[in-house]
């Protein structure tokens, strides 16, 4: 009889289900670890290549994802952190967001903090507003936990954009599913020689 094998299976994939050529939506779907995340872009976002990742990672930008439009009008930045993640700790999330923006010299009369509930679960929706003055930027974080981790969707745009944008941002984080991804190993039946 021979051993039974042991077949381990990782699925690293990102699948863009629809055409965003012509202006549409996008449904994609991403997996970073663990977490499987599905999510509608916003029109014309196109996924950060291997080289833009690179150099963002070369700018410390902490992301798993990354998605902006040709234009840069807007850009999406989808994150993974911390363990034993929990809603009930997301007023210490907003507190801790609130401090490293502070930290990068946001405008502190800008924050807008609240705790929202979309698709049946629990999320921190947090907006402020930093960069010098001919370069503003808005930061729309949403925040939630899943499989022990917290989430983040933070979409950047221009205040001017921001105005026009923001329903698009709404409905792609209204749109957010989330599945676990689990490292499998199963057992092949034995073989039989005779």
């Amino acid at each position: 009889m021979i051993k039974a094998c042991k077949l381990s299976t990782v699925v690293i994939a990102i699948l863009i289900a629809a055409s965003a050529a012509n202006g549409q939506d996008q449904q994609v779907n991403l997996v970073a670890g663990s977490i499987g995340l599905s999510l509608v872009l916003p029109a014309d976002l196109k996924q950060f290549s291997e080289e833009q990742m690179a150099a963002a990672r070369a700018q410390r930008i902490p992301a798993k994802f990354i998605f902006n439009d040709p234009k840069e009008d807007l850009i999406l930045a989808i994150n993974t952190f911390g363990s034993d993640a929990d809603t009930r700790r997301l007023p210490k999330v907003a507190e801790e967001i609130k401090a490293a923006a502070e930290k990068n010299g946001a405008d502190s009369k800008s924050f807008s903090s609240a705790l929202i509930k979309m698709n049946g679960k629990q999320w921190l929706r947090f907006a402020f507003t930093e960069g010098p003055a001919d370069r503003l930027v808005v930061n729309e974080y949403f925040v939630t936990d899943w499989v022990g981790q917290y989430v983040l969707l933070n979409f950047s745009t221009s205040p001017e954009n921001y105005t026009r944008l923001r329903k698009d941002i709404e409905r792609s984080a209204q749109s957010v599913q989330f599945e676990m991804i689990a490292d499998v190993e199963e057992s092949a039946p034995p073989i039989r020689k005779n």
